[in-house]
């Protein structure tokens, strides 16, 4: 039985079709299996920056049990045993490289890790009277800290886990109590420096159109011609 010139264009259309077909599934999977590569290279390197991390942090054992130890009383006992012998401000600066990493993205260092792995020791630098006095006087120069703080701060109340921002002092045995107060005044250091920042941006923004531009090149050669030769 001849089979018409229809049926075979009929039957290679789907041919095809169904080579197409497997064509994109196949490009697909690929596709996943690339992403899931890139994503175990990215934990694996994730992991690998933890781990210097955890190194770096080591070099700060003195640090660490001294701010244990303070955080621990009460904000008048912790003036009359405070001690400039510390490297404080270098064991803080330890953590704003961990908020570079939580920047990274999902796939990088999480909120959740972060607040697992080094929640307690942040809450605990920021229960003492000597990391609060460092951020009030020179909050431009932590920015990256206080942002820290206030993201796994976060963490914590939205997943009912420790709180990073607490009132110093031994914590009860419901844990410890947030700091709502302090809370506020990080989250009001920021806004401030938000604000310089584009109080000093809007002299520039001003000059950003044409007529702003030509006028302020019109002033500029005005005060060149009257100056004395």
């Amino acid at each position: 039985m001849a089979v018409s010139s229809e049926a075979w264009s009929a039957c290679a259309a789907g041919i095809s079709a169904a080579a197409a077909i497997v064509a994109v599934v196949a490009a697909w999977r690929i596709a996943k299996a690339q992403q899931k590569t890139a994503r175990q290279q990215l934990r694996a390197t994730a992991w690998s920056m933890i781990a210097q991390f955890d190194d770096t942090l080591r070099m700060y054992d003195a640090e660490r049990k001294w701010v244990k130890e303070q955080a621990r009383k009460s904000d008048e006992d912790q003036q009359k045993t405070d001690s400039d012998q510390l490297d404080i401000a270098g064991y803080m600066g330890i953590f704003e490289r961990l908020n570079e990493l939580l920047g990274t993205g999902p796939d990088f260092v999480s909120e959740k890790t972060a607040h697992a792995f080094y929640g307690s020791r942040l809450r605990l630098l920021l229960k003492t009277t000597r990391v609060r006095n460092i951020l009030e006087k020179r909050p431009a120069g932590w920015v990256l800290f206080i942002s820290l703080s206030l993201k796994l701060d976060d963490y914590g109340r939205q997943n009912q886990k420790s709180r990073v921002i607490a009132f110093p002092g031994s914590d009860p045995e419901s844990g410890p109590k947030p700091d709502e107060d302090y809370r506020r005044k990080l989250e009001a250091l920021l806004r401030d420096l938000a604000d310089a920042r584009n109080r000093r941006a809007e002299p520039l923004a001003d000059h950003g159109s044409d007529d702003g531009l030509r006028a302020r090149v019109a002033a500029d050669n005005q005060e060149a011609a009257s100056r004395p030769a």
